[in-house]
């Protein structure tokens, strides 16, 4: 643009001799309206008129050209302007909201007086239905051999020294007297459990091996099995008595 104004500005005007007349008509004659000739006549009465007319179709042109440029800088600037984007992804009538902080509400926890009610509503157990080892202690009737097995298997509270040895045979035939049934496993392993019928037998057994080589429990062996016995089924020295 600037180029066109310095070429418009540098259009050459060449002094010559002519009758204004002539130089009205010529004027007149090329196409150039009224008020442009004042103008031309104003400022340079003593152009030739064909100069004169060459230099304003140079004129013309650079004008136009000028008015060209503008236009096409106009729809350039147009065309950016309606290019430039102002939304970017889908519009939807659905947009996004930055979520609002909600209130935090204190609560305090009451307790609850229907569970109250329902701890206070839990019978007690009466003194009757408590287990007293003192007043429910099991009693099994044995005879005089075997009676003698089982009292060897646990401590004499008087301090009184238990010695010997128990067969095998014995210790078998003592444990069917106080209600045990045996069968025997894999090797020297034999259980004993309590037959059904007892009133103090339940699924519990228990298993100990048959000694070998020889066929005798001495007393550390018979107070282990004393033990094994009073964990199980709660059996102590006040548990057998003699068979009237």
């Amino acid at each position: 643009m600037d180029r066109l104004r310095h070429e418009f500005n540098d259009c050459p005007l060449q002094d010559v001799e002519g009758n204004p007349r002539v130089f009205q008509s010529t004027l007149e004659h090329s196409g150039v309206n009224d008020g442009d000739i004042e103008e031309i006549n104003a400022i340079l009465p003593d152009i030739d008129a064909d100069h004169i007319v060459n230099i304003k179709l140079k004129y013309d042109s650079i004008r136009a050209r000028i008015e060209s440029d503008l236009q096409a800088k106009n729809k350039k600037v147009n065309k950016v302007t309606a290019e430039v984007q102002t939304v970017w992804g889908i519009e939807d009538s659905n947009t996004f909201q930055a979520p609002h902080n909600k209130e935090k509400t204190k609560t305090r926890i009451v307790a609850s007086t229907q569970a109250v009610d329902t701890v206070q509503a839990v019978p007690k157990v009466s003194a009757v239905e408590k287990f007293d080892a003192t007043t429910t202690e099991l009693q099994i009737k044995v005879d005089i051999k075997t009676l003698g097995i089982f009292t060897s298997m646990y401590s004499d509270p008087d301090g009184g020294q238990d010695t010997g040895t128990v067969s095998w045979k014995d210790f078998r035939r003592a444990m069917r007297k106080a209600g045990f049934e045996s069968w025997e496993g894999r090797g020297s392993a034999v259980e004993f459990q309590p037959v059904a019928h007892l009133d103090w037998g339940d699924s519990k057994k228990i298993g100990c091996h048959r000694p070998h080589p020889d066929p005798y429990f001495d007393l550390i062996q018979l107070r282990g099995l004393g033990k094994r016995l009073n964990k199980h089924f709660g059996f102590n020295r006040n548990t057998f008595v003699l068979k009237e």
